[in-house]
């Protein structure tokens, strides 16, 4: 069987004439259809004729501060004064309420580390196997020298 590519107005060639949009949202994905996509259709709930994410909130504490002073001697310009994070402390509490946005006074470096953690949890996920309670998960940046470990729990409201 040959594949030709047929050249479209406006836009690149693309294998048997299939325009990139039907071509990335195929119809045989359950759930999928033109006015959801399929990631969509999972955690959705329609009422009316627009779409409503439902969306828990997600309460993040700092556990833990650690430095590694014999790696901040060796690696870092102000050795063991740079000390451990100077952003966050013990007991530190924060509340995601859902889109991208980094909650007030959150470290930016860490926020892009467990980002992706507190999304899935604010989105129903669950890590029930692994952990000892459902709709928790513990998480830390990813500095190497003085790592923060923070408790993320989903929060039924």
């Amino acid at each position: 069987m040959r594949t030709y590519l047929r050249e479209r107005k406006g836009g690149p060639k693309h294998p048997a004439g299939f325009s990139r949009k039907r071509h990335m949202q195929p119809s045989f994905v359950a759930g999928a259809n033109r006015e959801t996509s399929p990631r969509q259709s999972m955690i959705t709930v329609r009422r009316g004729p627009e779409l409503r994410f439902m969306m828990k909130k997600v309460k993040i504490t700092v556990l833990k501060k650690e430095f590694d002073s014999a790696l901040a001697e060796e690696y870092l310009t102000d050795g063991e004064a740079a000390g451990a994070c100077p952003l966050l402390n013990v007991g530190d509490e924060f509340l995601y309420e859902g889109g991208a946005e980094m909650p007030a006074g959150f470290c930016p470096w860490a926020w892009i580390d467990i980002y992706h953690g507190v999304s899935a949890l604010s989105a129903g996920a669950s890590f029930a196997p692994w952990n000892n309670r459902d709709g928790e998960q513990i998480l830390c940046c990813t500095d190497g020298i003085r790592p923060v470990v923070f408790r993320v729990e989903a929060l039924d409201e």
